[in-house]
């Protein structure tokens, strides 16, 4: 899974939210979950080292810091939920103050966004 998150991050450190299994289209460009691959990243570095993983994570960090921690879009896209959030416009869909493990990121990988 981390290969495939590894392989599949945008250019601005995060992922599409959702995905079409069959045809690939994205359809939701944003969401916050980014968070938890940080975490799983920051884990698999710790059980098979690679400077690819910390490379992955902070790029997903100054990500976090750009957008929803600017923006306070703190969204989620579920399969119930077509959620057209985006940067831009990031508070459609449904809040996500769930995955406040970002503060743990920010306390252990804080350098990589400033």
């Amino acid at each position: 899974m981390a290969e495939t998150l590894l392989r599949t991050q945008l250019e601005d450190g995060s992922w599409p939210a959702r995905v079409d299994g069959r045809t690939g289209e994205v359809i939701a460009k944003y969401s916050t979950s980014v968070a938890a691959v940080i975490s799983l990243f920051e884990r698999v570095n710790g059980l098979q080292p690679d400077s690819r993983w910390g490379v992955a994570r902070d790029k997903a960090l100054v990500w976090m810091e750009k957008y929803p921690m600017r923006s306070y879009g703190w969204v989620v896209n579920f399969d119930d939920n077509p959620a057209g959030a985006d940067t831009v416009y990031p508070y459609v869909g449904l809040s996500n103050w769930d995955l406040m493990i970002n503060d743990r990121n920010l306390v252990f990988c804080a350098p990589a966004c400033t």
